[in-house]
């Protein structure tokens, strides 16, 4: 505050004023000035020939305008940027900031931050008296989490399906799928799947900061495929016994059976069989997608029955020719002889 008398007369000067202020300088100075340097100050002078006068001055000290900035940081990337002043004093604002921001509105805000825009804001304030202040606000934009999912499909009916989140950042999972599927776990199992659990899994997931991330992996469980073994059985010693797999979906086969039986065809034979070759029969299919099935059958081949023919020859002309079978294993017979015989006892 700058105070000063001009009339040209004085030699000595003599002020007073509000909070108890006195000088004798012709143009005091008082510094850094608060509103109760507001008020009448007087001078008295006295000139070269002792004769006095006096004359007041009024002074008005405004004081400094209220100023409060805030934000609603720290927020995640993506989200909006508002930062406020709300003293109730300014009638013009000037903010500076990261990023080259700058803004003359009361309460900027600026839409999808990223972590380039954290950082100190600073707000400039000029009130209705020309007066100004000024403050700063600290500002936090957290990064988008990492989020990295995965699956070990495409996978076979039957086999566990296993769900993976490898970002890093994650303190809270939760996934969503087919079939009705949640998951709090980072690393979920679906044990036994099965093919209504193919299709796309969404992972949200939540770091330190409360900040999200999704990812969605896609997941392919094949169908079993379908096996039919069949076979000629049962069959008779010394028949050929045709082994068969139609189910349609095979481009492999690996057959097992009695008697250290192997096979990798389709439809394999066993020729001239015995009954060794009695017992079950294991078929392993392969489709196209590497998925396999196995079905088993039972074959059964019967041992050549036994036969003992006899006859009470040699006769003499007039008797009687007794045939007979004697084996123990037939139930029926077939007779045929010279002369066009035949008989089914």
């Amino acid at each position: 505050l700058n105070l000063e008398e001009s009339g040209g007369d004085g030699i000595s000067w003599s002020w007073t004023g509000p909070d108890g202020f006195t000088s004798n300088l012709q143009n005091p100075v008082i510094t850094g000035t608060t509103p109760a340097n507001s008020g009448d100050y007087i001078v008295l002078i006295t000139d070269a020939n002792t004769c006095i006068n006096q004359s007041i001055t009024t002074v008005i000290v405004n004081a400094t305008p209220s100023i409060f900035v805030s934000s609603n940081g720290p927020i995640c990337e993506g989200e909006d940027l508002n930062i406020t002043e709300s003293g109730g004093d300014a009638i013009s604002w000037s903010w500076t900031g990261p990023d080259g921001f700058t803004s003359t509105l009361q309460n900027p805000v600026i839409t999808a931050a990223m972590p380039v825009n954290s950082g100190d804001y600073t707000v400039v304030i000029t009130d209705a008296n020309t007066c100004v202040n000024q403050s700063i606000t600290t500002v936090v934009v957290h990064a988008t989490p990492n989020v990295a999912s995965s699956n070990n499909s495409p996978i076979c009916e039957g086999e566990d399906l296993n769900l993976s989140e490898s970002g890093g950042d994650a303190v809270i999972w939760n996934w969503t799928g087919p079939d009705g599927f949640t998951s709090t776990l980072q690393n979920p199992v679906i044990t036994g799947a099965t093919p209504v659990n193919s299709g796309d899994y969404t992972l949200v997931i939540t770091d330190a900061n409360t900040c999200s991330n999704q990812s969605i992996t896609t997941v392919v469980v094949h169908a079993t495929p379908a096996v039919v073994a069949l076979s000629n059985s049962p069959i008779c010693e010394g028949e050929d016994l045709n082994l068969s797999e139609s189910g349609g979906a095979a481009v492999s086969w690996n057959w097992t059976g009695p008697n250290g039986f192997t096979s990798t065809l389709q439809n394999p034979m066993i020729t001239g069989a015995t009954p060794l070759n009695s017992g079950n029969y294991t078929v392993v299919i392969t489709d196209v997608n590497g998925c396999t099935e196995q079905s088993i059958i039972s074959v059964v081949v019967n041992g050549t029955p036994f036969v003992f023919v006899s006859s009470n020859s040699p006769i003499c002309e007039g008797e009687n020719l007794n045939l007979e079978e004697s084996g123990g294993d037939a139930i029926s017979w077939s007779w045929t002889g010279p002369d066009g015989f035949t008989s089914t006892l």
